[in-house]
């Protein structure tokens, strides 16, 4: 026997697509995050994917479970209002990114930043907590102006690098760990495996990189003058 709508909602743990959150932190230069949290409407998450292995077996196909994949955008609708917050907020958000106002594009330490949605229940509980890592915008797509007296929408695609569902445990943190490596600032030295380091010229002097190098490579005098005599 089927189960009515009253007897649904009455439940009380139903998972509504109305009832929810986006999170996004405060962006130096750019806005407290407000902006973005309040005037959201629509969420389009990637999807999760594992890859198949398609393998001819006696006539039939056969698919097996191959790596993970993921779609590295998702999209989300602002409304807009008077004196276009969303917009303007965008812009000066993507040319932190690139620059191609200021022209000076910062890392992506700087720009990217961590946003989170959160699917509520009927009785306001959250019931999906979704950790989105490295979120900076792509694509920003006017909403249509018309005649008609409707609200104006924007639509943005986001960039994401992973995605992490809180309260599942994965089997491994290599996402995590590449996520922390996309994160940090380049640096303009070499940290070699026995811990030594090679200093750049902008720190110290050609000569003194030439004999960290020689060090490194545990080159004794002989050797470094039979080498100068083969090639010099």
């Amino acid at each position: 026997m089927p189960i009515s709508f009253t007897e649904v909602e009455s439940t009380g743990d139903a998972l509504p697509n109305n009832r929810h959150v986006l999170f996004f932190p405060s962006i130096a230069g750019v806005t407290e995050g407000k902006t973005f949290t309040l005037r959201h409407t629509t969420v389009t998450l990637p999807p999760m994917q594992v890859g198949q292995i398609i393998v001819k077996q006696l006539g039939w196909s056969v698919a097996f479970a191959g790596i993970r994949t993921q779609q590295n955008t998702f999209t989300v609708d602002f409304v807009e209002t008077n004196d276009a917050p969303v917009i303007k907020s965008l812009a000066r958000w993507q040319d932190i990114c690139s620059g191609f106002k200021t022209h000076l594009a910062k890392l992506k330490s700087d720009y990217a930043v961590k946003a989170q949605c959160r699917a509520l229940d009927t009785t306001g509980k959250q019931a999906l907590i979704v950790d989105l890592y490295n979120v900076w915008p792509v694509n920003i797509t006017y909403g249509q102006y018309t005649e008609e007296s409707t609200a104006s929408v924007v639509n943005v695609e986001f960039s994401v690098d992973a995605i992490d569902i809180v309260g599942v445990q994965a089997a491994d943190n290599d996402y995590q760990r590449s996520i922390s490596t996309s994160q940090a600032a380049p640096s303009l030295w070499y940290q070699s495996r026995s811990g030594g380091q090679f200093p750049t010229m902008f720190n110290d002097a050609p000569f003194r990189v030439a004999e960290n190098v020689v060090k490194q490579l545990g080159l004794t005098q002989t050797n470094l003058t039979s080498i100068m005599n083969r090639f010099f």
